[in-house]
């Protein structure tokens, strides 16, 4: 059976000499139809369709299209007029008609268009120097902003974002609003997209994922299980964009440097730096949020897997999960572009997906450097936050011994704590002492009251802890080891050093948040 595919598209009308409203009644297309592809993805805001439709025997007494000059009727396919497409009687877009061409030997009209997100690619331009916000909810400002570019409907379709006040901004009138939303999604671990509604919606970034999803074959939207290869022709590991060290800034003396361990390891200790700008990123949490999406976003680029054609299902969409066998291994993909295809031939949908990672995963931890804008200034604290400890050195690392290197007091409302430790041989280890006494560290740290992790290198998630909602530890070349605390309860937390007997062990200790150096010696309840 043919699934019915059904194209509406609605006349805009002119009210006091402009064009500011549109026919209620639309003029539907069904069997002259040729083809209609659907291309969306999370890489690309603006999604677009291309409608190929015949016009030998359209109705003469209607104005398909017109081949130059305004005349005063509006013919049915014309620029700005809004298209909405439905298949198998569900709504797959909602857009204008953004470009049109007439192929007279096929008489043919083909017929290019762009979903609402179009309406964010202007300028901020609102007559005036500057757009001030002050004391708003970032969600708010979004929400403002894209109402003023021309969006009806937003709606906030987020869980783990984080909705902080904008104390101050002033955007220029000549930037692009979607460059000012880019940078606020980015700050507060969202994402913005046009449903196939209309709508604009703010999301989570990532889809939520556990590792023990695949073995226990939940929390997934469809299976594609019968999926066995991908286009191996579409199939790409790039590595052109890949990098492993960034520089994110606020202004000339607010930024922080960030490491990806991970990525520092898979790059085979090849240190790639870029930089980064951000008009939001006033705080350090903010540029830490920055980092890890960019970090996450360079590597989901680099790994995206296209899936053969399969049949369409008018229900899937952008960020849902997948469970597929590929190359007869199951695993879950997350949908990062649909392309789909409708014509007499059928309707197919070919589907780029990626890699799930963790929801708490974290590439990034703190780095050092100075990068002031004027060489000679006196280097500043960032934020009374980040502290590189070099006091450090001398450190006694000892198997013998749990050696308390630092503290530092959780407030419980952090959404991540970051530390980081550069050793001075491969002898040591780090882990954590939190405040309920549980020990957690790498492979070979003492765990008579804790636990060990299972492996020394690489990257490893905890879950299913009562002092925090997960850690991520992270060894790479270089003897740096780091551990990100995600959802911290409110307590005193210790930064622990081990190694073999009687060896001296030095140490560098960076910190997302203020902390202590302490005597190996010292009575932690003296501390707490």
């Amino acid at each position: 059976m043919i699934v019915p595919c059904r194209i509406e598209i609605y006349k805009k009308i002119c009210i006091n000499s402009i064009f500011t409203a549109y026919e209620t009644t639309p003029y539907v297309l069904h069997r002259l139809v040729q083809s209609v592809r659907i291309d969306r993805r999370l890489s690309s805001n603006v999604a677009t369709a291309n409608i190929d439709i015949f016009y030998a025997g359209f109705n003469p007494e209607l104005i398909l299209y017109q081949y130059g000059g305004w005349g005063d009727d509006i013919p049915i396919i014309d620029n700005f007029n809004r298209v909405k497409i439905y298949i198998d009687g569900k709504i797959q877009f909602y857009g204008v008609i953004y470009n049109y061409s007439i192929d007279d030997e096929n008489a043919v009209v083909h017929v290019t268009c762009q979903d609402m997100f179009y309406h964010l690619n202007r300028l901020v331009d609102c007559r005036m120097p500057y757009l001030e916000y002050k004391d708003i909810y970032v969600f708010d400002m979004i929400k403002d902003l894209a109402t003023k570019a021309g969006m009806t409907t937003i709606q906030t379709l987020c869980e783990r974002g984080e909705n902080y006040v904008v104390s101050d901004l002033k955007i220029k009138y000549d930037t692009q609003v979607s460059d000012v939303l880019s940078d606020a999604t980015a700050t507060s671990n969202t994402r913005i997209r046009c449903l196939k509604n209309g709508d604009l919606a703010i999301e989570d970034m990532y889809h939520t994922y556990e590792v023990s999803d695949v073995p226990n074959n939940i929390n997934y939207e469809w299976d594609y299980s019968y999926v066995k290869k991908i286009n191996s022709s579409d199939a790409r590991r790039g590595a052109d964009m890949l990098y492993n060290r960034l520089l994110v800034r606020f202004d000339g003396k607010n930024y922080n440097v960030y490491d990806a361990p991970v990525l520092f390891n898979y790059m085979c200790a090849e240190n790639r730096f870029k930089e980064v700008e951000t008009a939001l990123g006033d705080t350090q949490e903010k540029r830490y949020r920055m980092a890890n999406r960019t970090f996450r976003n360079d590597t989901r680029d680099m790994t995206t897997l296209t899936t053969d054609a399969v049949k369409g299902n008018p229900d899937l969409d952008l960020g849902h999960a997948l469970r597929i066998n590929l190359n007869n291994r199951v695993g879950h993909y997350m949908v990062t572009g649909i392309s789909t295809a409708y014509s007499a031939e059928g309707y197919f949908d070919t589907i780029d997906i990626e890699g799930l990672l963790p929801t708490d995963f974290a590439y990034a931890v703190f780095g050092t450097g100075n990068y002031d804008d004027d060489a000679d200034s006196d280097v500043t604290e960032r934020d009374s936050i980040v502290k590189a400890n070099t006091e450090g050195k001398g450190i006694r690392i000892s198997r013998d011994k749990s050696n308390k290197m630092g503290k530092f007091n959780a407030l419980g409302t952090e959404s991540s704590i970051t530390i980081s430790v550069t050793f001075d041989n491969s002898n040591a280890g780090l882990s954590i002492l939190d405040p309920s006494g549980v020990i957690m560290g790498l492979e070979g740290n003492p765990n008579t009251n804790g636990s060990s992790l299972t492996k020394a290198h690489g990257t490893t998630t905890v879950t299913g802890l009562t002092t925090c909602s997960s850690m991520v530890f992270s060894t790479y070349p270089g003897l740096t080891q780091s551990v990100t605390i995600f959802k911290p309860i409110k307590g005193t937390w210790l930064i622990r050093g081990v190694g073999v007997p009687t060896e001296v062990v030095g140490a560098t200790i960076i910190c997302s948040i203020d902390w202590v150096m302490l005597d190996e010696d010292a009575d932690v309840a003296t501390y707490s």
